[in-house]
């Protein structure tokens, strides 16, 4: 999560036009693909991957490329594998966080960009990790023992 978040801070102030383009086509490739779980999991990872390289910092590039398939779960949205998880609701709202990353990026604030993508990634983080949008611990309704 650090690194994504300090990735989005870094692309508000250093991106280029070409850049900030290549972010909202991969934001609205995947707005246009909802129905289609293998174009948005590779959508959302090109969404990713081009906030990485509007830092324009071959560090964050690298580390991205090396490690973004152990940071991104893949399948992201598959409703099979996940379907108490992946509702059309989820990938909505995640439509939503891309957007209100993309702003954040666009308007150059450092600060709205890494506060978009924190939220962003911290609802998915829960979310996975089986806890609700109320971010309410899924072992919160279990008796403790004696």
């Amino acid at each position: 999560m650090a690194f994504e978040v300090h990735a989005a801070g870094l692309a508000a102030v250093r991106r280029s036009w070409a850049q900030e383009s290549n972010i909202w086509n991969a934001a609205r490739g995947f707005e246009a693909s909802l129905e289609d779980e293998a174009a948005l999991d590779h959508l959302d990872f090109v969404f990713h991957r081009s906030i990485a390289e509007a830092t324009n910092n071959g560090a964050f590039i690298e580390f991205f490329s090396l490690m973004s398939l152990q940071i991104l779960p893949q399948p992201a949205f598959s409703k099979q594998l996940n379907p108490a998880l992946i509702t059309l609701d989820y990938i909505q709202n995640t439509v939503a966080e891309h957007r209100a990353i993309c702003e954040a990026i666009s308007s150059g604030s450092a600060e709205r960009a890494r506060e978009a993508m924190r939220i962003h990634l911290s609802r998915s983080h829960l979310r996975y990790r089986g806890f609700s949008d109320d971010a309410a611990s899924p072992l919160s309704n279990v008796a403790p023992k004696d």
